[in-house]
């Protein structure tokens, strides 16, 4: 979507027009960085007060609707912090395979990531004395965007035996991603990881199919990625029988997906896989 002044249209109605979901601010910020605990205190009656933190700048998480909306009639967006990170971790976000972090095209290659695990509510008028970046600059860009945030905050919680069981492969992906090897060159190759079962994975019993989205430039053939994958998945289809469950994997592209098949899947969450604490 072009900004108002782009396509000539002339004076802006208000300032807040040129804002965008993505829209970063690069300026040493204060954010709040969660609740302070009494050190007696485990309840939230015995919580004191909120904590800040200094960050580099925040990024809009707003819908774009929300945020040229008139202030009277909605006052506040959602802003999260930006995050300076390790060029590991800013590959890996470019790549989106991170769940709680996004790369933000607009800033180049400067290493700052929108952490979505730090949401905050500021009023809409603090943006009109800031200095706009843009974040997305592309259609692609802003879809992507978008995407990463619906992903974060609509994933659905996996139970305790498929965390426990995928684990060896989400760390055994995270590893090898920026390794200059064969077994890299397919990691990098995948989009993302996508994971469906019938009837469901809190089943006492399910069939769960992981399928490998590739990339459409990826330059390692199909087979040589349907090997590596294979290699990858065996130990956990062992596992996973041992638990009562059937796994089997695919390798695909995006034309090749059907709809039922994307909609009816979840992405792997490489970031975030957590047993709950068992008391």
């Amino acid at each position: 979507m072009l900004d108002p002044e782009e396509k000539g249209e002339g004076i802006l109605r208000s300032p807040l027009e040129i804002w965008r979901q993505g829209d970063c601010v690069v300026q040493p910020s204060r954010f709040l960085g969660g609740v302070l605990r009494d050190q007696a205190g485990e309840e939230p009656e015995d919580w004191i007060e909120a904590g800040e933190q200094d960050v580099p700048g925040f990024i809009v998480v707003s819908q774009t609707c929300d945020i040229v909306r008139k202030i009277e009639t909605e006052p506040n967006i959602v802003v999260a912090p930006l995050v300076e990170v390790s060029k590991e971790t800013h590959d890996l976000a470019k790549r989106m395979r991170l769940m709680n972090l996004v790369h933000v095209p607009g800033l180049g290659e400067r290493r700052l990531l929108g952490d979505l695990l730090r949401l905050m509510t500021l009023e809409k008028e603090c943006l009109l004395v800031c200095e706009r970046i843009r974040g997305c600059i592309t259609d692609v860009d802003s879809r992507r965007f978008q995407f990463a945030v619906q992903r974060k905050f609509s994933r659905i919680a996996a139970p305790d035996w498929f965390t426990e069981t995928v684990s060896p492969l989400r760390k055994r992906l995270l590893e090898k991603h920026d390794k200059a090897s064969e077994e890299g060159t397919i990691a990098r190759a995948l989009s993302e990881t996508r994971v469906r079962a019938e009837p469901e994975r809190n089943a006492a019993s399910s069939n769960i199919e992981f399928l490998f989205v590739v990339d459409q430039d990826a330059s390692p053939s199909i087979a040589l990625i349907e090997e590596m994958c294979e290699s990858w998945m065996k130990p956990i289809r062992a596992e996973a029988a041992r638990k009562g469950h059937a796994i089997q994997q695919r390798v695909v592209t995006l034309d090749e997906m059907t709809a039922r098949e994307y909609v009816e899947s979840d992405p792997l969450d490489l970031q975030n896989l957590t047993v709950r604490r068992r008391e």
